[in-house]
Parts: C-alpha cells; sequence; structure tokens
C-alpha cells in the first residue's frame, strides 16, 4: 500500500532554444483515510478577496512586493479536524502559500507542541510547490477532533510575478491557489518500507508521511477610490456673505472590482461641514460604492460654526473619508477659503463681555464703563453707519435703568421694548468712536431675594445694527447687584466698665443708646434687635427698648439698651443682631463690651547715663629719612602709600605666573643752611623688609627676596613674586613694604588674581527641583505671576550647586536698565535684604539664593487702573572659577498697579514681663492638676489638646461659656504698651475694592468686616488687640516663648493675587522686630492649618456631589456620573470654593518657604494636593498627559481645570530644591501635564 504526497517534475525543453524549458509539477496525493476534516458552516475552501495596500495604480505597475492589509479584521478559513485512529498522533502544518495555521484546542487529552518557531515572519514569502511550516505542531488524541483556523499572518505581504501584477495595476481580482497538507510520524508498526529507500531509513529514524491534503484558493486585489474634486475652493465667506451657509459636492469613483468601503469617523468632521451620506449607507459612519459605481457626495458648509475667534484671513478643513480596504489611498475633502469679518472692532471687552463694576442697590451709584468701537475698514475707505440697540434682561429690568451714551445721542432701556439710539452713529475709516455704559439702580424698587448678592448677572445685550437691520456685533452687559444697607446705626460698638473688686453682690444696672434710621425714601423699615447667641443670664442681661418695630421712610428710631451685671469680675462682650425683616442678609451688628476695671502700678524706669570718654594723640616731628619708591605695581590714586597688582584671569593648569617688582631708594637731602635749597640727592642708606599680611598665602605666593639694604640714591633691588594655584578661585592678599628707617614710608600692595577651570562645569543652578543644563532645550523661567507696583516680591529662590571639591565664587547680575525702576536683587535671607553680588560656595555644598523682585512703573508714568505691563528680565549667573560658564535664567512677571492700600504689614504689641504677686501663689497656680505641663526649668507650656481647644474655639465666634471656662484658669492680666492698634484698608481706585480678610490667629483678635466693599473716599479700618482672655490662661507659656508672631491675610476678592500678609506679633523680650518659625509639626499654627486643609477638602467634595444629584435629580436619574453632569452645564459658581483653595495654598507658603520648617509643610501639602486631584472632576486631566498637546486643562464639559492645576506648580516654583517631601508632589505635576517652566 502507498499513501502519503508524492510529487514529480516534468521538464519540457525546447530543442531549437536551449535555454527555454517549462517544469510541470505532477502531484498525488493518496489518503490513508487516518484524518477527516469537515468545513464550518458558512465557511469554504475559498478566500474572499483579500486587499493589498497600494496608494495608486501606479505604483502597482512599478512594486512587485505589497503589504496586505490585515486590519481591522483578518479572513481566516475555519475546518474541524478528527483522528480517526486509535491511537494519538502529532500532526506537522505545512503549506505553500503565505498563510498560517492555528489551532483552538477543543479535547482535553490534545495537546500544543511549543516550538521556538515564529511563522508570521513576513520575510518567508511562499512559492508554489515549495512547502514550508506554517504552524506549531499539535498532538491529537485518539478518536479526538480539533478546530483549525486558516488566517494571514500579521503582518502579511504578497510577492507577485510581472504576469499577475499588470491585471493587479487595472484593477482586476489575481487568482491564487495551494495546498494545505498534515504530516504525521509514523509508528514503528506501520509498514512504511516500500515509501521510503534504504537510505532515508538509515538517516533519519523519524519517517513523516502526509496524512491529510487540503487545496486553497482565492482572490487578491486592490481597493482604490478617487475623489473628484479633491479639493474645493469657496472665496470669501463669512461677513462678505453673511455667514450664509454653502452647498458643495464632490463625486466618488470606484476604481477596482471590488466594493470600496468607505468610512467617516464624526469627532474628525470640522464643525463648520455637514456631510450628508448617500442613501443605502451601512451606518452614520460607512458606507460602500459597488463595483463601477461612481456617488454623488453633497456637504453644506457653515461658516458661522468655524470655530471662533473668526480671524479674517485664509482657512482650510478636511473632511476625512476613510478607505476601509487601503489606509494609503488617500480620500480626504479639503476646503479652502477667505474669512472675511466686519469691519466693526470693539475694545476694552473681555471676549465679548463689558463687566461692569459692581452696583449698590438701592443706593444713588451709577457703575459705569466705557469701550471703543472702530471702523477698521481702511482699504475701502467706506464709512459705516451704524445704531445701538440695548435688550434689557427681564429679571433684571425692574429694578436697573441702562444709559448708553453716544456721540449722537443717550439710550435709556427699560422694559418692555428694546431702545434705539434717535439718530445712527457714522464711522469713518479708522475712528474710534467711544461708548459710555452706565446702569442705575431704580429708587422705588427693592430687590427680591431670588437675585443673589454678589452674583454675577447678565444685565442685558448691546446690539450694533446696520442699517439694514441686521445685527453686526453684541456686547454682553454683566455686573453684579449688592444689597446695600437699608437702615444705619448711630454707633456699632457700646462700652460698658464695672470694677472688678467691689465688695458687694448687688447687680449693677448700665444704660446707654443708639439711633436706627431708615435710609431708604419709598419703604418703611421693619426691624428687629436679637442677641446674636444666648446669654449666660447669671452673669448679665440685656434688655432693648423696643426690641422690635417700624421706622417710617427716611425717619429715625432711638433704642435704649439696659445692661444688668451680675458678676463683676468677668469681662464679657456680646453681639446684638439688628435684622430689616424685609432684607434679612444686611443686617447689622453692635457690639457690647463690658469691661473690669483693674488697678496696676507700675514700678519706675530707670535710663542709664552714657559714659563719653575722650582722647587725644600727639605729632611727630619731621626729620630727614630716606625714602623708597615702588616700580611694578599700579599706585592708587586716591592715597600715594597704596598700590596694587592686577594678574586678570589665569588657567588652573597654564604655564607657570611670574611677576617682577622693584623697589628704589630716592631719598634726598635737607635743606643747606647757608644756601637755602635742598641738595637733589643724598647717599642716605635705606633699609627695607618685605612681607604678606596673611600667611595663608604662603601657599601660592612666593618672593625671590623678603628684605634688604639700599646704600645709595638710586640704588634698587628686583623682587619677582611666583605664583602656584592648585584649585581655581579668587585670590588676593596685601604685601606690606616697610621702610626700616623711615616709619612713615609705609607701602601696601593689593595682589589679585582670578584662577579659572577649563574642565567640564561642576556646579549647577536647581530650579524646580532639577539641575538646569547650560544646552537645554527648556528655558528656565521663574514666574512671578501677577505682582503689583511698589510691592517687593521676595519668595522666588533658586539654589546654585557647587559639586566640585574647591570652593567656587559666583557672579549674580541682571539685565535691569539704569533708567528702570524695577529692581531685582540677591539676597540669602527671605524676611531682610541682605544684598550681595558676589557669592563663594563652598565644596560640595549648595546655597538658596532668594530674589527680591520690586516691580515699578517708568518714572513720570501714572499708574491707573489699566496700568498692566509684562516684565521679561533675565538673570545671570556665572561662576568666576570656571571659564564661560553662565546660567541664564528668564524673570517673568505681570505687573500691576495695586488697588488695596494698607497703612501697616506688621504691628507689634509690646508687654512688660509679669511677676505673680507670690511665690506661694505661683506654686499653687503650677500644681493645679491637668492646667498645664510642668517642665524642670520651671517654664509651662499647654497641652496639645488645649492648643487644639483653643484653635478650634477662636477660629469661630467665642461665646460667653467659653470664655468662662477660660477665665476660671487665668491669673491677673499682663500689660502691654498699646491697648489695640489699627490697620487702614484704603482703595486707590475709583472702582470700588470688595476685599476679604482671613486670619487662624490665636493670640489676637481682629476685628474686621467678612466681607467689605471699600469706595476711595471711605477707607476701611481693621482693629487689632490681644486677646486678653487667651493670654492671660497662658501667661507663663508666652514669658517663656518670649516673641509670638501671627499673621492675617487681606485678599482683593477680584483678584486673588494682590495679597497682603500682615504680621502681628507679641514680644514680651527685649526685641520687637523679629521673625519666628510655628516650632514643632504638632503646634497649633499646623494644627489649624490642617483643619483648614481637610475642611476644605470635605466642601470640596460635598460640592462637587452636590452639583452631581441637583443634575441627577433633574433627569431623574440617580445613576448619573459627575462628568455626564458637567456635559451639561450651564453655569457654575465656585468663587467661594475656589477662595479657599486659594487661602490654605497661600498659608501653605507663608510657612513654607520659612527654612526651619518647609518639610513640615510639605507633609500639609501632601494632604491637600494628592487627595484633591484624586477626585473625579480631575480625570480628564490625568487620563490625556500622555496626549500631543500635554495634559488636558479642562473637564469633558469645557469645565477649566487650569486655575486648581495652576496652584500645584505655583507652589512648587517656590521651592527650588530637590527635597523628598516634595517627590510626589512634583510627580503629580507631571501627571497633570503642568509644565515647570
Amino acid at each position: 500500500r502507498f499513501y502519503g504526497l508524492y510529487r514529480e517534475t516534468i521538464t519540457i525543453k525546447n530543442k531549437n532554444s536551449p535555454d527555454q524549458r517549462v517544469e510541470v509539477q505532477l502531484r498525488m496525493f493518496a489518503d490513508e483515510n487516518s484524518m477527516n476534516f469537515t468545513l464550518e458552516r458558512n465557511f469554504s475552501k475559498r478566500f474572499q478577496t483579500i486587499c493589498i495596500e497600494a496608494a495608486s495604480l501606479a505604483e502597482i505597475a512599478v512594486n512587485k512586493t505589497f503589504p496586505i492589509f490585515t486590519f481591522p479584521f483578518r479572513q481566516y478559513l475555519m475546518l474541524t479536524l478528527e483522528n480517526k485512529m486509535a491511537q494519538p498522533v502529532t500532526l506537522y502544518p505545512k503549506i505553500d502559500l503565505n498563510l498560517v495555521v492555528i489551532w483552538e484546542d477543543v479535547n482535553s487529552d490534545s495537546e500544543l507542541i511549543r516550538q521556538n518557531t515564529d511563522f508570521s515572519d513576513s520575510s518567508r514569502l511562499a512559492k508554489r510547490g515549495v512547502y514550508r511550516p506554517c504552524g506549531q505542531p499539535y498532538k491529537l488524541g485518539a478518536r479526538q477532533s480539533v478546530q483549525v483556523f486558516i488566517c494571514l499572518p500579521n503582518p502579511a505581504f504578497l510577492t507577485l510575478t510581472s504576469s499577475k501584477v499588470a491585471p493587479l495595476a487595472q484593477g482586476k481580482p489575481v487568482k491564487f491557489s495551494g495546498d494545505l497538507i498534515f504530516e504525521r510520524e509514523l509508528e514503528q508498526f506501520e509498514e512504511f518500507s516500500q515509501e521510503f529507500s534504504p537510505a532515508d531509513l538509515a538517516r533519519d529514524s523519524k519517517m513523516m508521511r502526509v496524512c491529510k491534503s487540503i487545496p486553497i484558493e482565492g482572490n487578491y486585489c486592490v481597493s482604490l477610490g478617487q475623489l473628484t474634486p479633491s479639493k474645493i475652493e469657496l472665496n470669501q465667506i463669512g461677513y462678505e456673505n453673511g455667514w450664509k451657509d454653502i452647498a458643495v459636492s464632490a463625486e466618488l469613483r470606484n476604481c477596482s472590482d471590488v466594493p470600496l468601503r468607505v468610512q467617516l469617523d464624526p469627532r474628525a468632521v470640522p464643525a463648520c461641514v455637514q456631510l450628508t451620506l448617500p442613501d443605502g449607507a451601512k451606518s452614520a459612519h460607512e458606507f460602500t460604492v459597488d463595483v463601477g459605481q461612481t456617488l454623488k457626495l453633497a456637504a453644506l458648509f457653515c461658516p458661522s460654526k468655524i470655530p471662533t475667534p473668526h480671524t479674517a484671513g485664509p482657512f482650510r478643513c478636511v473632511v476625512p473619508l476613510r478607505n476601509a480596504m487601503n489606509p494609503l489611498n488617500a480620500l480626504g475633502l479639503t476646503i479652502t477659503a477667505e474669512i472675511t469679518t466686519c469691519a466693526l472692532q470693539f475694545s476694552r471687552l473681555n471676549d465679548g463681555v463689558l463687566l461692569l463694576p459692581p452696583l449698590t442697590h438701592p443706593s444713588n451709584d451709577k457703575a459705569t464703563k466705557w469701550f471703543l468701537v472702530e471702523n477698521t475698514d481702511i482699504t475701502n475707505h467706506k464709512p459705516l453707519e451704524i445704531q445701538f440697540r440695548v435688550d434689557l434682561d427681564e429679571t433684571i429690568a425692574p429694578y436697573v435703568l441702562v444709559d448708553v451714551l453716544a456721540r449722537e445721542g443717550t439710550i435709556t432701556a427699560s422694559l418692555p421694548s428694546p431702545s434705539l439710539l434717535e439718530t445712527p452713529l457714522t464711522l469713518a475709516p479708522a475712528e474710534p468712536t467711544q461708548i459710555l455704559v452706565q446702569v442705575r439702580p431704580r429708587p422705588d424698587t427693592r430687590l427680591p431675594s431670588s437675585i443673589a448678592d454678589n452674583a454675577s448677572l447678565v444685565f442685558g445685550r448691546l446690539h450694533a445694527v446696520s442699517a439694514a437691520s441686521e445685527i453686526l456685533e453684541t456686547v454682553i452687559l454683566m455686573g453684579t447687584l449688592i444689597r446695600s444697607a437699608t437702615f444705619a446705626l448711630s454707633t456699632t460698638r457700646l462700652h460698658f466698665s464695672t470694677t472688678a473688686y467691689e465688695d458687694t453682690q448687688l447687680p449693677t444696672e448700665k444704660y446707654e443708646k443708639f439711633v436706627i434710621r431708615n435710609l431708604s425714601a419709598s419703604f418703611p423699615l421693619r426691624f428687629k434687635i436679637s442677641p446674636s447667641k444666648p446669654l449666660d443670664t447669671q452673669k448679665l442681661t440685656v434688655t432693648a427698648h423696643p426690641w422690635e418695630g417700624t421706622v417710617p421712610p427716611g425717619e429715625s428710631v432711638q433704642v435704649s439698651l439696659e445692661l444688668r451685671v451680675f458678676a463683676h469680675h468677668h469681662s464679657a462682650q456680646l453681639k446684638l443682631a439688628v435684622t430689616d425683616l424685609d432684607s434679612p442678609s444686611t443686617s447689622q451688628f453692635v457690639t457690647v463690651s463690658l469691661l473690669a476695671k483693674k488697678r496696676v502700678s507700675l514700678a519706675p524706669r530707670t535710663r542709664r547715663r552714657e559714659m563719653r570718654h575722650s582722647h587725644s594723640g600727639g605729632r611727630i616731628e619731621g626729620r630727614s629719612m630716606p625714602l623708597l619708591a615702588l616700580k611694578g605695581c599700579t599706585p592708587v590714586s586716591s592715597d600715594p602709600s597704596r598700590y596694587e597688582i592686577d594678574l586678570g584671569q589665569q588657567p588652573l593648569n597654564g604655564p607657570p605666573v611670574s611677576w617682577e617688582l622693584a623697589v628704589e631708594n630716592v631719598s634726598t637731602a635737607p635743606p643747606s643752611p647757608e644756601l637755602g635749597t635742598p641738595t637733589k640727592h643724598a647717599d642716605i642708606p635705606a633699609e627695607y623688609k618685605l612681607y604678606p599680611v596673611t600667611k595663608s598665602s604662603e601657599a601660592w605666593l612666593s618672593l625671590s627676596r623678603d628684605g634688604g639694604v639700599l646704600e645709595a640714591h638710586g640704588s634698587a633691588h628686583t623682587i619677582k613674586l611666583g605664583f602656584s594655584f592648585t584649585e581655581p578661585g579668587y585670590y588676593s592678599t596685601h604685601l606690606m613694604i616697610e621702610n626700616c628707617n623711615n616709619p612713615s614710608d609705609l607701602r601696601s600692595i593689593k595682589i589679585f588674581i582670578e584662577v579659572v577651570s577649563t574642565q567640564p562645569a561642576q556646579c549647577a543652578v536647581m530650579l524646580q527641583g532639577e539641575k538646569l543644563s547650560l544646552n537645554g532645550t527648556l528655558k528656565p523661567v521663574i514666574d512671578f505671576g501677577e505682582v503689583y507696583f511698589g510691592r517687593p516680591s521676595r519668595e522666588q529662590s533658586f539654589v546654585i550647586v557647587n559639586d566640585s571639591p574647591h570652593p567656587l565664587d559666583f557672579l549674580l547680575t541682571s539685565n535691569t536698565k539704569m533708567d528702570d525702576a524695577t529692581e531685582i536683587n540677591f539676597s540669602l535671607n527671605r524676611t531682610t535684604l541682605n544684598l550681595f553680588t558676589e557669592l563663594t560656595i563652598e565644596a560640595c555644598s549648595s546655597l538658596r539664593t532668594y530674589v527680591h523682585f520690586c516691580p515699578n512703573p517708568y518714572p513720570g508714568d501714572g499708574v491707573d487702573e489699566a496700568g498692566q505691563t509684562t516684565k521679561e528680565l533675565e538673570i545671570y549667573i556665572s561662576c568666576r572659577s570656571l571659564k564661560d560658564y553662565q546660567q541664564v535664567i528668564t524673570l517673568k512677571a505681570t505687573c500691576l498697579p495695586p488697588q488695596i492700600g494698607v497703612s501697616a504689614t506688621h504691628i507689634t504689641f509690646d508687654g512688660s514681663p509679669y511677676r505673680p504677686a507670690s511665690a506661694s501663689g505661683a506654686a499653687a497656680t503650677d500644681q493645679r492638676p491637668g492646667s498645664a505641663h510642668s517642665h524642670d526649668d520651671g517654664g509651662v507650656r499647654p497641652p496639645p489638646s488645649v492648643l487644639r481647644k483653643i484653635t478650634a474655639d477662636l477660629s469661630r465666634s467665642q461665646s460667653t461659656s467659653n470664655i468662662t471656662v477660660l477665665m476660671s484658669e487665668m491669673l491677673p492680666e499682663p500689660e502691654f504698651d498699646q491697648k489695640q492698634q489699627t490697620i487702614v484698608i484704603s482703595n486707590k481706585f475709583d472702582t470700588p475694592l470688595e476685599y476679604v480678610v482671613k486670619t487662624e490667629a490665636v493670640f489676637f483678635q481682629v476685628d474686621f468686616s467678612e466681607h467689605a466693599v471699600v469706595d476711595r473716599s471711605s477707607p476701611h479700618v481693621i482693629t487689632v488687640r490681644p486677646n486678653m482672655p487667651i493670654i492671660s490662661a497662658y501667661h507663663k507659656f508666652l514669658l517663656k516663648e518670649k516673641y509670638i508672631e501671627e499673621h492675617i491675610t487681606v485678599y482683593n476678592k477680584r483678584k486673588m493675587s494682590e495679597r497682603y500678609w500682615i504680621l502681628l506679633r507679641l514680644s514680651f523680650g527685649h526685641m520687637t522686630d523679629f521673625h519666628t518659625a510655628p516650632g514643632p509639626q504638632n503646634s497649633y499654627p499646623f494644627s489649624a492649618l490642617e483643619s483648614a486643609i481637610v475642611t476644605f477638602l470635605r466642601d470640596f467634595n460635598v460640592f462637587w456631589d452636590s452639583f452631581r444629584w441637583e443634575h441627577a435629580n433633574r433627569a431623574k436619574r440617580k445613576d448619573m456620573k459627575l462628568a455626564e453632569a458637567l456635559s451639561k452645564l450651564d453655569t457654575l459658581d465656585d468663587t467661594a470654593l475656589y477662595t479657599s483653595y486659594h487661602y490654605v495654598t497661600d498659608e501653605l507658603l507663608f510657612y513654607g518657604v520659612k527654612k526651619q520648617i518647609s518639610e513640615s509643610v510639605f507633609e500639609l501639602a501632601n494632604l491637600l494636593f494628592n487627595p484633591l486631584f484624586e477626585h473625579e472632576i480631575f480625570a480628564p486631566a490625568r487620563t490625556r498627559r500622555h496626549t500631543p498637546e500635554g495634559g488636558a486643562t479642562r473637564a469633558s464639559s469645557g469645565y477649566s481645570l487650569v486655575k486648581w492645576i495652576r496652584r500645584l506648580s505655583t507652589f512648587l516654583g517656590y521651592f527650588p530644591e530637590n527635597k523628598s517631601g516634595l517627590v510626589s508632589l512634583r510627580t503629580l505635576q507631571a501627571e497633570l501635564g503642568a509644565s515647570p517652566f
């Protein structure tokens, strides 16, 4: 029996042409019937048309090897192979086509035999009749089956003969055919001697037999389409055609004999193109062009949907059609046009919005703002005639009047109909015209509760209308309405006093009065007086006459206040709220203070008398003495006894350096008594000595002689100075020359030399935690952000690192101009300016250098509200010890005129040290259980639990019960040189100033308004006084510490970058000007800051959860995600939330720039930023950080994340070192895509 595959070759030769011959392959397969195969359902032994990749038909005619398109799917054939034998068999697949076999194991006793063979190698191109392995060997169990997939490799290539390339270049399919065979290893019990020769049996013990042969066939073809035209030019669009839509079309022809599948990505289609797919399209993203067919594609080009801003000039967009079977076939439709814009240009607007100043309602104020409108058509020289129309918002119109003042008249806008200028406004080419908009409150109205206080509102729209009544441009009028006080109080403070040591226990009655005046001329005032917090009636009671009432318009009422005091030895403070029942948000407070008087005797002060000392000196009589002269050195013109030798810059490993110095005797004789004239020359011997003033200079300076005697006039000695150096640096010393015979003839020579190294730099400047490279691609930048004229900014810094084994000298300069009032100074201290320009850094060490930047306008320039300028300066850091080393850092800042005026930036209260009345009393106090922790040195420090309690209590208003508890542990109060001090907050602009005061102070009481508005003519006052209950309770702790420093922060609410830190100090020592660090990590400033951070994180989560929940309820979908809620975002007011975020980051900066405590601050910074940016609102910034555009700066809805991420970059920008506590934050910065420069 003969089984298997048999092959023979018949060669036919042409006798007349020996080179011409034809080979005929004969193949016969004798099936042993050991294997059976069946095709799976819907499969055949024929492949569908396999497409190859080519850009055009012309390319096919040139090339013979082509890539086969296998994405997004792989064609395959599927069959089931069954082992009919009673024993397992190992199958070896082979094929003479460029295909591979993949086994699908369906039996538990089958086994896939892995080998180190890659069957997807595209370089192994199959030839007809040549079989090669196409898959892994597979062991198939007895009577078992396996699924076989026959598919193209990935990647796959095709090589064709010239005869088959020709039809392929015409778009015709090319057939292919071959055989898939399965070989098995013969077992010893099988008869195979007839199939193999004795040589075969001797050569290989494994004899293989083809047990199954499967014919395979299919077609190759190239899918090509042609778009006509591929480019459409639309000429001028936009303003010239009234922004009307334009219909465009193109024809798509199938150039090959296979259907053309065209795909379209809707996300990549420009917003200004609306493409209509042909009938019969499979979906909105795909359609097919049949063989030999042509489809017409219609589209609508919408100029109005071109992304803003519309800039005049060329415009180009591409509709990305894609051949799904041939990526190299370009089918994109390009549309070009020339955008024309309106010749009307507005300036002094913010993205088309005129932001009006805040308007107080009711009042006689006006919110006024002007802008410019200009006819920019300078090519046609045509005047432009326009009118203005005002449309007021229906919710705002009943309460305000809007006036628009133009050259041709005035518009006063109100409901119900819009208003027009009576006379059109004619603008000549290049002629700007000022338009003034002012908003006035209606005097006979009162704001309803539906209008939020201090919220940005759209008052209406101001339309520029053409002569044809077409709206050319629209200006949105936005502003803020602030509820003003509907009444005025004659005073906001009432002071009562009582004697603290009275013997009687009877209550004391005190009386005071104040007046409530109704400010409205149209509405009566219904008022009510109530304590802001419950009172402790066992200590005092308050009665107001009347508690409530009605005040007619424009009139007043007097309120009598009766205070009954039962506890005379306690001071107290309470607040009475006076509320307008028709406008509860405008409540005002009357602070009632009860002071328990104390008698304190002051010890007499003594003064020291200064002792004055006097001294006198004598003169040395002149006489004839030898004189010396020096040559080879430069005299200093200001002093004949001083000289210098400047050796300049010398290389470290250069040739030896030497210098020659000459000393000459130039003595003269005294005058002759007979002749009365001096002798010109005299041979007076002159002995001299020569020595350097410092012993250390002997290591690098050598002298050929150290002295001698010059016998006669004109005699001289030449002294050779030798220099040798082992390390770079700046070397200097003084060489003294003494005339031993003439004490007044003393000379000094200053010698200085700069030795530089020519080796690679072993130093660097560190910024943003990284060492800067001199040849780096990124330009290092110190960005100060927004700074204000006249206010020094000194928190930014950089670190100079010396990695060499020698000290290095550095020179720091900048390119500030002489006539520029802006200053850049350098200091090693942040709080004080210790000026320097040269700096020596010891070996293997570093120094942090602070940049004290003080911006100022040029002399003579006035500073107004719009006086914003941008400064871009350069800082140069040169190493004098390294040749040609210079690092350049760019300093950027946006300089603005400050609106806030602050009378003082620090306040100090000087307290005289307190001594207890008796030692026994003090001892008794110290032994009170739980009051304090005792130390060996007698000092008392409050336990952390008490400080945490104080911090938590004083962050809110103190209740009377809390004060009573604290005062139960008090000793008599210490005294200060001043009871209180004030800080005046003024407004430098005409625009009202809205400021915010933040503080976590414990030992100070700060009286301020939480949200205050200051006019230019009426400054506000912040009152600061020592918190006497707390100070008295912990006076021993304070006397031991001696110096306490806290602070308050004042913000311009409209521009948070304008910030003032006002330092509050308590001094119980001899110093009044000092700076302190908060102490250990668990001290109360850090505890308060940690509490503020945790509170902010909680408020941040609640804010976004409430936002999501509100939209979920509105859509009646409780499972709505935040990203989906953001996609429905209309307006969002996150001002309060961002203000809190800005404040806690500023607090981190305040403590972080203090050298002693930065590591503690870094831990709190990680507490803030890491949980914050884990919130799902920042998911787009994290998931898109590897996009080409960098990090994502917007959430999925368009909500901007820039300001939140920028605060992290701002914080890290203040710390140039590579601190361990900042590693995770810098990693987070990189993940968010925020560049450090």
